[in-house]
């Protein structure tokens, strides 16, 4: 449907074709650490994984941009 593809146009739109792998969580670990270990930002992997804050669980798959 047209709402469907509107949707799919907005997604495209914030990421701008972001190339992301996915990170599992382990114990321990925090947005600043993985940041660190991805190179990717505390805030691209909020706005990627539409986190709102630094909550994150232990065997969470989460989205970080990909490195080159």
């Amino acid at each position: 449907s047209s709402r469907d593809g509107a949707k799919n146009d907005q997604l495209r739109n914030n990421n701008t074709s972001v190339a992301t792998n996915d990170y599992v969580v382990q114990k321990g670990d925090s947005l600043y650490g993985i940041a660190k270990k991805t190179g990717c930002s505390e805030k691209q992997i909020q706005s990627l994984n539409k986190l709102n804050g630094n909550k994150i669980k232990v065997g969470q798959i989460v989205k970080v941009t990909a490195s080159k």
